[in-house]
């Protein structure tokens, strides 16, 4: 019902690559899990190199890059993407025993729970929620408490 609002919320299974492209479910798992640090990383290095040449060179059409605004863009992106990313970091978490006493990862059947595959994703896993499903909003919390009086203009 709701797969069009998925697109607002960066969700990669949209584009159903399984069809075209052959992903394992770590593969998948860490391309969305690093994707958001790719292009914060990119967006970080552009805006600070804008700003290392707008010091350098006296070119009046470069725009001036503020901190503000690539701190509350990060943000914007943090939480447009929370949803799916904090879904997504708790994934390899989500077990269920099956009919023959097997513990099957639910995102992935094909994957059992604490075997050597399963245990892979555990350390990469419990970063991603530290980062994303308590870092992001735990860094609204302090631009939000550093910014409160400002807040109220």
């Amino acid at each position: 019902e709701y797969m069009g609002l998925s697109i607002a919320n960066l969700n990669v299974s949209l584009l159903a690559s399984e069809c075209s492209v052959q992903w394992s479910y770590e593969s998948k798992w860490y391309a969305t899990m690093l994707a958001p640090l790719v292009v914060v990383s990119a967006f970080v290095f552009f805006a600070a190199a804008l700003a290392g040449l707008r010091r350098c060179v006296a070119v009046p059409w470069l725009p001036e890059v503020r901190v503000t605004a690539v701190v509350s863009s990060t943000l914007m992106l943090g939480s447009f993407a929370y949803m799916t990313l904090a879904k997504h970091a708790i994934e390899p978490f989500d077990c269920t025993q099956t009919a023959d006493g097997r513990w099957r990862l639910d995102a992935a059947p094909d994957i059992f729970c604490f075997t050597e595959r399963w245990r892979r994703l555990l350390g990469p896993a419990v970063a991603a929620v530290v980062l994303y499903a308590v870092g992001i909003p735990a860094a609204m919390l302090v631009v939000i408490v550093a910014f409160r009086r400002s807040l109220d203009d």
